[in-house]
């Protein structure tokens, strides 16, 4: 059991492969594309304001753990479409 499991773990096949007729959604995306697809509303339990937290300065000021990060993720920033850090 890995906590911080690279996500295309859970959405690949053995051959590391995208499931076939998989729906990917992206947290920063919000809910409602899946509440659409679904034709349900998905209610917002303890929605709080978006913190201040500035993670892109504190990565760019830690090699250690912008390696740790661009390493163990390297293949959900490929596969998902992010820019690597």
């Amino acid at each position: 059991f890995f906590p911080f499991a690279p996500q295309y773990t859970y959405v690949t096949d053995e051959q590391r492969e995208l499931y076939p007729n998989i729906k990917l959604f992206k947290f920063e995306d919000g809910v409602e594309p899946l509440e659409e697809l679904l034709n349900i509303k998905i209610p917002h339990y303890n929605k709080k304001s978006k913190p201040n937290l500035d993670w892109e300065n504190y990565i760019q000021h830690s090699d250690l753990l912008n390696s740790l990060i661009r390493n163990t993720y390297a293949k959900d920033f490929k596969m998902f479409g992010y820019e690597t850090i």
